[in-house]
């Protein structure tokens, strides 16, 4: 299947569903981010995604409004 048709299908499926659409790639950051508060543990999730790192940067950096799970988010200013 070709990207664009697998972006269709996401589409129409999403809308089907009664779902906003988004980009497949934000629904895997989503999945990502959510997977860990339902059982499985960081280094799972980024086996299950194809990470080598079990902390790539996202799981470092992104919280998407959720507490981080890896370490605490940096303040302002600071590198």
């Amino acid at each position: 299947m070709s990207p664009k048709r697998v972006t269709e299908e996401f589409k129409r499926l999403a809308r089907a569903a009664g779902l906003p659409v988004i980009k497949a790639h934000e629904a895997r950051h989503t999945a990502a981010t959510l997977a860990p508060e339902s059982g499985p543990n960081v280094k799972t999730v980024s086996t299950q995604l194809g990470h080598a790192d079990e902390h790539p940067p996202t799981t470092r950096t992104r919280t998407f409004g959720r507490r981080s799970m890896t370490r605490p988010p940096r303040r302002r200013g600071t590198s």
